[in-house]
Formats: C-alpha cells, sequence, structure tokens
C-alpha cells in the first residue's frame, strides 16, 4: 500500500505537534539559604549600612511550571546600630541565594550597588536604589534567579528596607519521545519509497 505525499506529510505534522505539546515537568523548590553583605569600605571608612537574609523567606517552597516565575523579599539592608550620618554613600554589595531543587542544592549569586544610600537624622534609611549584575543559570538548574532592583521609599519607618528575588523556571527544549522520532522517520521513508515507485512506473 502506497501512500499519498499529503497523508505523509499531514502525519509529520501531526506528530511534529503531538511532540510540541509534551510539557517540562513542574520544579518544585526551597530556599535553602541566604546571604547579603556589603563587600567593600566606602570612602570616608564607614558605610551606614549592614546587609543580611530575612529569616523568614528561608524554608519558603514553590512549585513552578515552564515559564512561571514568583518573587519574595529575601534580603534586608538596615543602618548601621550607630551611624555616621553623612552624605550619600554608593555601597558595593554581594548576595548568595541556596535553592534546594531536587534533593541538591543550587547556589545562585550577584554583585551590586546600592547608590545614594543615606539616612535620616533618626538613623532611618531615607534614600538610595539597589541595581545588580545579571545572573548566570548555573549549568543544568531548571530554574534561574533574577536579583530584583530596589528603590528606598519615601517616609521609612523602621531601621531596615527589604529586597527581593524572583525565580522562574528555565524554558526547556523537551525531545520528542522515542516513538515519535520513529514514526516520522517510517513516514519520510514511505513518503521516499512512493517517490520512487511513482518515478519508475512513468
Amino acid at each position: 500500500m502506497i501512500f499519498g505525499s499529503g497523508s505523509v506529510f499531514a502525519g509529520i505534522i501531526a506528530a511534529g505537534l503531538w511532540g510540541g505539546a509534551v510539557q517540562a515537568a513542574p520544579v518544585s523548590f526551597s530556599v535553602a539559604n541566604a546571604v547579603a553583605s556589603v563587600t567593600a569600605p566606602c570612602p570616608d571608612g564607614t558605610c551606614n549600612m549592614n546587609g543580611a537574609a530575612i529569616v523568614g523567606a528561608l524554608g519558603v517552597s514553590e512549585t513552578l511550571q515552564e515559564g512561571q516565575s514568583v518573587s519574595f523579599d529575601v534580603f534586608e539592608w538596615t543602618a548601621l546600630d550607630q551611624p555616621a550620618v553623612d552624605s550619600a554613600e554608593d555601597i558595593a554589595v554581594e548576595a548568595f541565594v541556596t535553592l534546594l531543587i531536587g534533593g541538591g542544592n543550587v547556589v545562585f549569586s550577584a554583585m551590586g550597588v546600592m547608590r545614594g544610600w543615606s539616612l535620616s537624622e533618626a538613623g532611618r534609611p531615607q534614600g538610595g536604589s539597589l541595581t545588580w549584575t545579571p545572573v548566570d543559570v548555573p549549568e543544568g538548574s531548571p530554574l534561574e534567579v533574577v536579583f530584583d532592583t530596589f528603590v528606598v521609599p519615601a517616609g521609612v519607618e523602621d531601621g531596615f528596607v527589604r529586597s527581593g528575588i524572583t525565580v522562574k523556571a528555565v524554558p526547556s527544549v523537551v525531545p520528542l519521545p522515542g516513538g515519535i522520532v520513529l514514526l516520522v522517520t517510517a513516514l519520510l521513508g514511505v513518503f521516499g519509497l512512493s517517490r520512487r515507485r511513482n518515478f519508475a512506473a512513468a
């Protein structure tokens, strides 16, 4: 029995659609650890800021489908206990987040700068904007992490402000199941055979 080229291509297209419908499995993770700190002294010798992880963020668990993302606060930036109130400072910082993914730890790190960090006379943050360098996705990780930019809001009542991260499930190329690959190969073979027979008959 010889199949027409139309039916062969229809089969190939159907196989492609079937393979394209395959979705990556959801990814579950939890925050295993987080660290934030000031990395370099300020020009006047005193940086009026400390960094730390938010205890409440540790152990947070989420499950993401491919392409989904979730954001939450994980870092806390505080004024020194006895700050030397002076002009606004640009302060170099770094941060690390460890996610537990599938039974293994994956570490994401970034360097950043808090620009224009300033304190009120009462020692509360009153200015500053935090930016980060892009974060590389560790090889084989199904998740990527973005360290969020942050602007210190006006009128902070506490001695700290918080910034966060965004975790996103990395889009993945899901290989076609073996059966689909065999089907496409067989259909192409049948198509080639039918062309040969049609040519010989002509």
